[in-house]
């Protein structure tokens, strides 16, 4: 087999490659080659995947790489709240900062104050 072949083993027993150790479903990766190849295996279900593995230059260099795309990624994820766009007669409430027994009604550019009682809003006088 060439180097880089992809082989498939069915549950039946047919095998596309020698590396098989079992009649369970399988994907081999890598050189085939007479010398002897380091392979890592995972089991996902009743399929099991084999691959070369990977040299230590390779995964330095894809931690790197996920370092990376982590710290771009951070800001958007440290963003906190979610934008809600005001519609006009729909209102917006929150809680008041420095007493959260106080809700704070936005409706139509008027802020109101008041409670929620039996599920609906009701301002303070």
């Amino acid at each position: 087999m060439r180097k880089g072949y992809i082989g498939f083993m069915a549950k039946q027993g047919k095998v596309a490659s020698t590396r098989s150790r079992d009649s369970k479903t399988g994907i081999f990766i890598g050189s085939t080659a007479s010398t002897r190849v380091r392979t890592v295996t995972t089991k996902l279900g009743n399929v099991t995947v084999s691959a070369q593995k990977p040299s230590a230059a390779l995964v330095k260099d894809n931690v790197k790489r996920s370092s990376q795309a982590l710290e771009r990624a951070a800001a958007r994820i440290v963003r906190g709240g979610v934008a809600i766009p005001q519609r006009k007669g729909v209102p917006l409430y929150s809680l008041d900062e420095n007493n959260p027994k106080i809700v704070i009604r936005k409706l139509n550019g008027q802020i109101s104050r008041g409670q929620l009682v039996d599920g609906k809003f009701q301002e303070f006088a």
